[in-house]
């Protein structure tokens, strides 16, 4: 039975991988197994969002999954999703940088950032963005921090939007 549950959840994230939302919707709900699982709660609130474009139970269902696991970034990214899916990019971008403190070079949370675009703040904020000192320091910040870090999200960018 166990066995059962957990081929049907592995099927469901597989179908969502190749974005095949209404069928993992469709497996998801077979013996409700979403409400087995955190993983495959916050699965399936993502399927609820995508399909049924039902945002108001897919953030509550989010919510409570990331309740019962709080330590998997995979939760934060699917919250994140909805969020953007509803319209609410600052709530995404809140919610991928604390999936991101968790582990910090997510290759999926750092893709959706990147798709969602936030930027820096000044690095000399009491100066305008587009000053010619600012832009010339945030490119040498840039490029310092990315040699620093490998190319990866750092903790000094997720601080950094944290002022805003």
């Amino acid at each position: 039975m166990l066995n059962d549950m957990k081929s049907l959840i592995n099927k469901g994230i597989e179908l969502i991988e190749k974005e095949q939302y209404s069928e993992a919707l469709i497996i998801f709900e077979e013996k409700l197994a979403f409400t087995k699982d955190p993983t495959a709660m916050s699965y399936y609130a993502l399927c609820l969002a995508v399909v049924e474009k039902n945002f108001e139970h897919a953030m509550s269902l989010s919510m409570m999954a990331i309740k019962r696991d709080d330590k998997n970034p995979v939760m934060y990214l699917n919250l994140g999703k909805i969020f953007i899916l509803n319209d609410q990019k600052t709530l995404a971008i809140r919610v991928f940088m604390k999936g991101l403190r968790l582990d910090k070079r997510h290759e999926e949370l750092i893709q959706e950032i990147k798709k969602v675009g936030i930027r820096r703040s000044p690095v000399l904020n009491f100066l305008p963005r587009n000053n010619i000192v600012n832009r010339i320091f945030g490119k040498l910040t840039y490029s310092w921090q990315m040699k620093v870090s490998g190319g990866a999200i750092t903790s000094f960018m997720i601080s950094n939007n944290n002022r805003n």
